[in-house]
């Protein structure tokens, strides 16, 4: 739910209807609530209507003073064309010779001189038609920007309100961005997850510092294509992609996938590609904008995508994130020949390994589990959690099987469902007695097993710290461990009459 557009009653009314669908499908959706965050936008121009801008032309951007109070009755008799920036301290933030970008880029400018804290001088490189509201980029620039803004604050109450699974922070620039929306009231009581959008040179700089608070990663490629060189966009890409991976925490590639498909039935050949190769690099999640919120196809957009990434999906197995789990180890690479992606990701990796003697049992048996799965030829993990940790560990090692999460929590549920190749299931009772024979029946129903298909449960005995590594067969009645065997029946253990679906809850 992008909170850039629209009321806090409309916003409602998508939330409680993606909530209806969802109940009456049986199925979890996990909304994103995605704030509006610090920018710099155009606020006022010296033609109301709109200004032709033409490349070698002289332009003003007023900043200081007139960033809250716009020059309306001021005369500028000398023919140059002007704008009002909403940021009030841009005359200290560059200095001549840096790039200045209109409109997503569509016009740049390059700046001659400062005059005072109140013009910034320019000319015009690359031309075009600007008008009121459009956004403004200050490429390789420190901003002094809020981190939250007032309007943030007040649609991330709203979010605690209605209870939405995760917060994405815009422009994130450092942990401290990130930190400021978790001490927020009600955000950790209501167990949201914070995502970091990555959008700014800034933000790459200080990767290693907001992974480590984050929960999950955005890979935010519109204003990022802005604000780095477009060369380094792809590159970029991957190595955090690469690097959520290896940290365990979900990762999301957005912007202008299928971008075409806003006004065509159709995407083009390289749209496709682009999404395909995002499954391959590793990506968790792949994400619609405009497409789904101001395009003639939104329907049809969501099935391409779908189509794209299950084919994708056939071929995962040579993908990088396949390939970089068997050459490198949980933090970092094999040898000193590695990728270059994987030389940077060992720098942010070597600063976010495990430092809990719990994480690191976790990811121990986590990566046990993955091992078991391929050497034992076991087509499903089963895992009983009440954090989601466990889900974030085996997904920081890349399942070759699917991996079941059971949870008593629908909110853990439907956060995990944002780690690739994981499926939750919400169940009331978490007594492996009363939950794994129900899990089996669902995975059966769904088709990851069958009769004589080996099952691997990962567990803890305190219910928190994933310790415990079983196998057993679908069909055979025994579970084993290293150190014991017992039996266990079909029984519905110690369930109240609720019945939970994969990812859903319903009522017998």
């Amino acid at each position: 739910i992008n909170m850039s557009h629209g009321t806090h009653e409309y916003a409602a009314k998508i939330i409680d209807t993606v909530r209806e669908v969802a109940k009456k499908r049986r199925k979890l959706c996990p909304i994103i609530l995605d704030t509006k965050g610090p920018e710099i936008r155009v606020s006022w121009l010296s033609n109301p209507r709109g200004l032709d801008m033409k490349s070698g032309d002289r332009f003003i951007l007023l900043t200081g003073k007139y960033s809250s109070n716009p020059p309306i009755n001021v005369d500028f008799s000398d023919g140059i064309m002007r704008s009002v920036v909403t940021y009030p301290y841009m005359a200290s933030a560059v200095q001549e010779g840096d790039v200045i970008l209109l409109d997503d880029g569509r016009i740049s400018l390059i700046v001659s001189h400062v005059n005072g804290d109140e013009e910034v001088c320019c000319q015009v490189i690359e031309g075009g038609r600007l008008v009121k509201n459009k956004g403004c980029n200050l490429p390789g620039c420190q901003v002094d920007l809020p981190h939250v803004t007032e309007k943030d604050v007040r649609d991330v109450a709203f979010g605690v309100s209605k209870k939405v699974e995760y917060i994405a922070h815009s422009f994130t620039r450092s942990a401290t961005g990130i930190n400021s929306v978790r001490e927020l009231p009600g955000v950790v009581e209501a167990g949201i997850s914070i995502i970091a959008k990555i959008e700014s040179q800034e933000g790459l700089d200080n990767f290693a510092s907001i992974a480590r608070v984050s929960d999950g990663i955005m890979v935010a490629r519109g204003d990022l294509g802005v604000e780095i060189p477009l060369e380094r966009v792809c590159s970029v890409q991957k190595r955090l992609v690469a690097s959520s991976n290896a940290l365990g925490i979900p990762v999301i590639v957005a912007t202008e996938l299928l971008d075409s498909m806003i006004n065509h039935p159709r995407p083009t050949r390289a749209e496709a590609s682009d999404v395909a190769n995002a499954v391959f690099d590793g990506a968790d999640c792949v994400m619609l904008s405009g497409e789904t919120a101001m395009g003639q196809y939104p329907v049809e957009s969501i099935q391409v995508m779908t189509r794209i990434c299950k084919e994708a999906e056939l071929d995962v197995a040579s993908s990088l994130r396949a390939r970089s789990q068997e050459s490198m180890g949980a933090s970092g690479p094999a040898n000193e020949d590695s990728s270059v992606q994987f030389r940077w990701l060992s720098g942010v990796t070597s600063t976010l390994s495990s430092s809990s003697e719990s994480g690191a049992l976790r990811d121990a048996f986590a990566k046990s589990a993955i091992m078991a799965a391929k050497e034992t030829g076991a087509e499903l993990i089963i895992t009983i959690s009440r954090t989601g940790m466990t889900a974030h560990a085996l997904s920081k090692f890349f399942s070759p099987v699917p991996v079941m999460v059971l949870s008593n929590s629908e909110k853990v549920c439907a956060q995990v469902l944002l780690h690739r190749s994981v499926t939750p299931y919400l169940y009331d009772s978490l007594r492996r007695e009363s939950c794994v024979p129900r899990a089996i029946a669902k995975a059966t129903e769904l088709g990851l097993v069958k009769a004589g298909s080996r099952v691997l449960l990962l567990t803890g005995d305190d219910g928190l710290t994933a310790n415990r590594l079983e196998t057993f067969v679908v069909g055979e009645g025994t579970m084993h461990t290293e150190s014991e065997s017992r039996h266990y029946a079909d029984s519905d253990g110690d369930s109240e009459g609720l019945d939970e679906d994969v990812g859903t809850r319903t009522e017998d």
